[in-house]
C-alpha cells in the first residue's frame, strides 16, 4: 500500500509530458511519477495494458468483486477506481445519479433508469461519453461511442484550462474538503483517470492540475467524491475494499 496526499491513476497509453518530475520507478505494467514533494503520484500504464473498461453492476460491486469480474474475461494486473455518483430511492435502494447508458456494440444499448434528473442537480450537469475501445472521452452528445458508457456526472473542474468560477459556491460539497476520483479530457481527447486520496476542495484540486498539466489544453470534470472514493490495484490500494458501489473504471493488462 502506498500512502500520499494526493494518488493520480492514469490511463493515457503514452507517457505525459509533465514538468518538476522528482523522481519515478517502473515497473511491469505502469510508471511511478512523484511530483511537488512527493505529495502527488502519477501512474501511467506500460504498452502492456490493452483493456479500458467501465463496470456498472445493478448489483453493486466491491473491488474485489469487480477484480474477479475482470479476470474471467482474462483482464489482469488491474487498477481499478470507483465512477460516478449514486442516490437511495424513497423504500432504502439504490439508484445511479441519473439514467446510464452501456453502449455493448453497434446498436446495443443497454439502458439503466434512475428518477434522479440530472438537470435539477447542480453536481449532475456534465454528460460524459466514454470510448472503452480507445480510450477517449467526449462531453459531446453527437460522440457517442460504439463500446462504452453514457453518464451523468460534474461539476466541470476545468474546462479548456480555465478553471469554473463557480467551485467556490456553498453547493453540496464543492467547497468542502473531501477524497475524490475525477477525469481529464487530454488534448487528443484521450482520458487519464485520477484520485485524490488528500481532502481537498474541487477549486484547490483546479489549481494543483493547472499547475501540473501547464500549457496543455485539459478539461476535468469531478466523478465522485467523500468516503465512496476507492482505488484498488494489486500495488496499490486506497479506502474500504468492502464497500459495495456502482460505477467502476478500470485498466488491466492482456497478460
Amino acid at each position: 500500500m502506498i500512502s500520499s496526499k494526493l494518488l493520480i491513476t492514469t490511463v493515457a497509453m503514452s507517457m505525459l509530458l509533465l514538468t518538476w518530475c522528482n523522481t519515478s520507478v517502473v515497473t511491469k505494467n505502469y510508471t511511478l511519477q512523484w511530483y511537488e514533494d512527493d505529495s502527488i503520484i502519477l501512474i501511467t500504464p506500460t504498452s502492456k495494458v490493452w483493456w479500458f473498461n467501465a463496470l456498472y453492476s445493478s448489483g453493486w460491486l466491491t473491488s474485489d468483486e469487480v477484480k474477479q469480474q475482470l479476470s474471467l474475461s482474462w483482464k489482469n494486473d488491474c487498477t481499478i477506481i470507483n465512477g460516478s455518483y449514486f442516490a437511495t430511492t424513497s423504500g432504502g435502494s439504490f439508484q445511479p445519479a441519473g439514467t446510464i447508458l452501456m453502449y455493448n456494440g453497434l446498436k446495443n444499448i443497454e439502458v439503466i433508469q434512475s428518477s434522479i434528473i440530472p438537470s435539477q442537480d447542480h453536481n449532475l450537469g456534465v454528460h460524459i461519453y466514454y470510448n472503452t475501445t480507445n480510450n477517449l472521452l467526449s462531453f459531446s452528445d453527437d460522440k457517442a461511442p460504439v463500446r462504452g458508457i453514457g453518464f451523468f456526472a460534474g461539476p466541470m473542474i476545468i474546462e479548456d484550462n480555465t478553471i469554473n468560477p463557480k467551485l467556490s459556491e456553498d453547493i453540496s460539497h464543492r467547497n468542502k474538503p473531501y477524497e475524490r476520483t475525477f477525469m481529464i479530457q487530454l488534448p487528443d481527447h484521450k482520458t487519464v483517470l485520477w484520485i485524490s486520496t488528500k481532502k481537498i476542495t474541487l477549486s484547490d484540486l483546479g489549481a494543483h492540475l493547472n499547475t501540473i498539466y501547464k500549457d496543455q489544453i485539459i478539461s476535468v470534470v469531478n466523478l465522485d467524491g467523500g468516503p465512496s472514493t476507492t482505488l484498488q490495484s494489486d500495488s496499490l490500494s486506497f479506502n474500504n475494499k468492502d464497500k459495495k458501489l456502482p460505477l467502476w473504471f478500470s485498466i488491466c493488462s492482456k497478460e
